[in-house]
């Protein structure tokens, strides 16, 4: 009968010095591979959103030439013909139970829509994710309200210039006129983003959804990202929390305030 020999050599496991730099390592490399991630799919929100505003830019370039050069309307809320302007103005969105967050027919039977094809994804933001109470918004572009002064007051931001007609865009030039950008849901309601050249501060605020940036359509046709550099206009988007309609304060020289205005508006 053979006798069987049991060796009491056992492979040593690992130490808790061993095993603390191996929970490390993981650490560190999920700290690398969860931003390598989730950039294919801020880069993807970033492309949707310039594919988005540069449907919206065509589109405003056919109407002008459409119309004898003729911008088409921008629309401050409660404008009595709302139907003809870009965007239907007769209500406003909210953080709230405002119909015209989810409805369907009011951007259905704006100016603009006919010339995008009725493409009603065209107004949304990939990156604007954040629902309001009756559930995501229909739209988060708004237009400079400096451009296609037709139905509001043309001297609310006097002495700085509004324009009709796209030859009016002698200062700033077709290249650096912004007619179209996405709009912080905290001042989002109407279609028409409000400047405010006199002083420096936001009347309403630009959107900083793409790592910081926002995006933009320009009278010349081209669109583009911009990058906010103060904390003014990098605000993190928070359910129910609005401006409340109060400018809200910069200092004097702020970069983000003075790109906007000098990029929306100039003085005569």
């Amino acid at each position: 009968m053979k006798t069987k020999f049991f060796s009491t050599d056992y492979p040593k496991g690992f130490t808790l010095v061993e095993l603390l730099v191996v929970v490390a390592t993981l650490f560190v490399l999920g700290g690398l591979i969860v931003p390598a991630l989730a950039a294919p799919k801020n880069k993807s929100a970033a492309a949707g959103c310039l594919a988005n505003l540069h449907e919206l830019q065509n589109a405003w370039c056919v109407y002008k030439d459409d119309n004898n050069d003729v911008m088409i309307p921008c629309a401050p809320l409660g404008v009595a013909v709302s139907s003809k302007c870009w965007v239907n103005a007769g209500s406003a969105e909210s953080w709230d139970n405002s119909p015209v967050n989810t409805n369907v027919s009011e951007l259905a039977s704006s100016l603009i829509t006919p010339y995008i094809g009725g493409n009603i994804a065209a107004f949304k933001c990939p990156a604007d994710v954040v629902p309001s109470a009756n559930w995501q918004r229909l739209r988060s572009y708004s237009m400079n309200g400096q451009m296609g002064v037709i139905y509001e007051d043309p001297g609310y931001d006097a002495p700085y210039r509004t324009y009709v007609r796209g030859s009016d865009l002698t200062c700033p030039t077709p290249a650096n006129a912004f007619i179209f950008l996405d709009e912080h849901p905290m001042t989002l309601d109407d279609a028409w983003f409000q400047l405010y050249s006199f002083s420096p501060g936001f009347a309403d605020l630009p959107a900083s959804y793409h790592e910081g940036c926002g995006g933009f359509s320009f009278a010349d046709g081209h669109v583009e990202m911009h990058q906010w550099q103060t904390t003014n206009v990098l605000i993190p988007v928070q359910y129910g929390v609005t401006s409340g309609g109060q400018i809200l304060p910069a200092a004097a020289g702020n970069p983000d305030w003075i790109w906007l205005n000098t990029h929306g508006t100039c003085l005569p």
